[in-house]
């Protein structure tokens, strides 16, 4: 563990004394457990007691130890069922810590920290959703990932893998048939609205609207053009991956990850074998960590050209979408070469990745989409290795990054729909929990690969 966390520890324990009920350090990572009656009171100090700086709350979620008790003859732990657990970012220090804080089984219930963090304000909405655990004070707790009628909450240990079916034998089908349970029906009270009440138009965006790409929908509240208020509504496409996790060894699940974020495939999968090998004290041989590298970067590009290419299209850009695609082919080619999909790869396991990478790169053959002209042209760059392969579109890149400055850096509706909107002041940009591009972007010199690097990320510039 590093020396300032050692130092985080020590000055926990002397200055929150009884408040604190248990320190532990495993993994180079420190965990304070926390009495439930003194968690604002501690936040609120760690943010902003200079010796702590924990200016981020990058994540929030409840846990349910229903199987832990159940397992208690067996040597396992006791204690209460549920708890939340907190984890903290210190830019200032650069080094992270976790608080966890156990509530009372029949009624779980802890404090808001939306006032301390507001990035907490969708993370405990979503722990009331899936976990059931109520935060006082919180401005707006409602669901936030199924819907307002769904009846439980998913995540708890003894809610059904299958979700809350029920089944009966069908006369007419001899058979057996499952149906949802009964859905509680929401009361609508008509409420008779007056001209003079009317001030702004409220307007229902998504999912079906193309530029919502079928997972997002948002009720905004609009005057003119200028969006006041936008209500997002996110769950359209939660898989409860935990839930399905829980089933299922941990490495049967690295392909769930790909599905998390589908744009961010291999770094997804990257995140969750790290914590594996973390936990069972595993490191991958350094040509491994280096493929990781480079899949990772790949994986970032894809990631931007298809910000660019939707948010183009999305103001009119049509060639930019064409443009953006067709480089995004080359690179979904090189996960194929790796994994034989294109997408949901698969690739990286615990230890390492699933193959080497080829030496050869799979040929276009002639087709009635393609003369053999087409395919001796295509095939030009792929006569050698995957490496190959990859150096030729480093080589070709920035001029197609050059193309796209053409069409859009000074293009005036480009500029209407971006310069000076939706800007974000570092402050701002701390307590919503940004991270990456969006907090870089902000005025924060925050780059995780150089400040916490991972990988061979250490290695390389």
């Amino acid at each position: 563990m590093k020396e300032s966390l050692k130092a985080v520890a020590v000055q926990a324990e002397a200055k929150f004394g009884d408040a604190v009920s248990r320190v532990i350090a495993a993994h180079s990572e420190l965990t304070l457990e926390i009495k439930r009656d003194q968690v604002t009171k501690i936040c609120r100090q760690l943010r902003d007691d200079p010796d702590f700086a924990f200016s981020q709350l990058t994540d929030l979620c409840g846990i349910d130890y229903l199987t832990y008790r159940q397992e208690a003859a067996e040597g396992r732990r006791q204690g209460p069922r549920f708890a939340v657990v907190y984890q903290l970012l210190s830019l200032k220090y650069n080094h992270r810590l976790r608080l966890r804080s156990f509530l009372d089984d029949e009624l779980p219930m802890v404090a808001s920290v939306v006032d301390i963090w507001n990035s907490a304000n969708w993370y405990e909405r979503e722990a009331f959703d899936l976990f059931g655990i109520v935060f006082e004070g919180h401005p707006d707790l409602r669901r936030i990932l199924t819907d307002y009628g769904f009846i439980g909450h998913p995540f708890r240990k003894d809610f059904p893998l299958s979700g809350e079916v029920e089944m009966r034998y069908d006369a007419e089908k001899q058979r057996v048939v499952y149906q949802p349970v009964s859905i509680e029906p929401r009361i609508n009270v008509p409420r008779v609205i007056r001209v003079t009440e009317i001030r702004n138009y409220t307007m229902n965006f998504g999912p079906q609207h193309p530029a919502a790409h079928g997972v997002l929908r948002l009720v905004l509240e609009l005057d003119g053009e200028v969006v006041q208020r936008a209500d997002p509504h996110i769950g359209l496409l939660h898989r409860a991956t935990e839930k399905l996790a829980e089933s299922k060894p941990y490495n049967h699940s690295i392909g769930y990850m790909d599905r998390l974020d589908y744009v961010s495939m291999m770094c997804n999968e990257h995140a969750y074998v790290l914590a594996m090998e973390k936990l069972l004290g595993v490191t991958p041989p350094i040509r491994a960590l280096y493929i990781r590298t480079m899949f990772d970067e790949i994986t970032r590009i894809l990631n931007h050209l298809l910000w660019l290419a939707a948010y183009g299209l999305d103001l009119g850009a049509m060639t930019m979408f064409l443009y953006c695609f067709r480089e995004r082919e080359d690179l979904f080619d090189c996960y194929e070469a790796v994994s034989g999909a294109r997408m949901h790869a698969t690739y990286y396991r615990v230890g390492g990745v699933y193959r080497d990478l080829p030496d050869t790169m799979p040929q276009y053959q002639p087709s009635k989409w393609h003369s053999k002209k087409d395919c001796d042209r295509l095939n030009r760059n792929r006569q050698g290795s995957l490496l190959d392969f990859i150096w030729d579109f480093t080589e070709r890149f920035p001029g197609n990054i050059d193309d796209y400055e053409t069409l859009l850096t000074d293009n005036r509706i480009w500029k209407q729909r971006t310069v000076g909107i939706g800007a974000v002041s570092p402050e701002r940009a701390l307590q919503l929990g940004f991270t990456g591009a969006n907090l870089r972007s902000s005025g924060v010199a925050w780059d995780l690969r150089k400040k916490q690097p991972y990988a061979a990320y250490d290695q390389v510039d």
